[in-house]
């Protein structure tokens, strides 16, 4: 007979072996959630911003921001706003302009 495990497609019939078994599958460790930054939506990112969400959802639909696709729902990573805003940053001209004439 072969083992009974989830890696070979079986789960034993032991309450007690199945409950460790699932247990074991679905331990995470706590610095997991804190490595994962939190995401904003298109109102948080329009607080942000200070504009207001429709102008965010023309970004996007736009393909101008940065953004990730979770199913139906448009998120965005603070860092890659952060970075995004440094790229938009357009440099002063020093330059002065000639006298007509």
């Amino acid at each position: 007979m072969g083992c009974a495990c989830a890696r070979h497609g079986r789960t034993p019939s032991d309450p007690l072996q199945r409950a460790r078994l699932y247990t074991d599958v679905t331990a995470q460790p706590a610095t997991t959630t804190s490595t994962i930054e939190s995401l904003l939506d298109a109102d948080q990112v329009a607080e942000r911003l200070g504009v207001e969400p429709r102008f965010v959802r023309r970004l996007v639909e736009e393909r101008r921001i940065p953004f990730c696709k979770l199913g139906k729902f448009v998120r965005f990573r603070p860092s890659d706003i952060d970075e995004w805003l440094g790229n938009c940053t357009v440099d002063r001209v020093d330059h002065c302009l000639g006298a007509v004439g």
